[in-house]
């Protein structure tokens, strides 16, 4: 399939928040000031005294 999605699951939703960020991290150094600052906010403890998890996988995307 390409330019077409299957609805799996009535009334599916994505949630408003969560506990995982994705970026690939490899170019980090070459991120803008603000973003990385995003990102190492991310790593810190929350309100809840958890940061949030980090997970990343390579896709291949056109």
């Amino acid at each position: 399939m390409y330019g077409e999605f299957v609805l799996t699951q009535e009334n599916l939703q994505i949630p408003k928040s969560g506990k995982i960020y994705s970026f690939n991290e490899g170019n980090y150094k070459l991120w803008d000031d603000n973003l990385k600052k995003y990102i190492d906010d991310l790593k810190e403890p929350g309100a809840n005294g958890k940061p949030y998890s980090a997970r990343y996988i390579g896709s291949f995307g056109r």
